[in-house]
């Protein structure tokens, strides 16, 4: 694949996450920090890149996902 074709995937790719995550943030509860923010980057991230990189022993973590789930993050 062509170089330039990479960066304007890649481009896109970040465009469209953007997105997503400043719509999302709108959303979040007040009370989330960098750790749930990061959280939500990595899962939106892994839908365009990767998945399975979910830390499911973490309380605080299971706390997050409901969040993401009830408040449709």
């Amino acid at each position: 694949m062509d170089i330039f074709v990479k960066k304007a995937l890649v481009n896109s790719f970040i465009t469209n996450l953007k997105k997503e995550l400043m719509e999302a943030v709108e959303k979040c509860p007040e009370e989330w920090d960098g750790l749930e923010l990061r959280w939500l980057l990595r899962d939106k991230a892994a839908e365009f890149v990767w998945y399975g990189m979910v830390d499911k022993r973490s309380k605080r973590y299971k706390d997050y996902k409901n969040t993401v789930l009830v408040d449709n993050l």
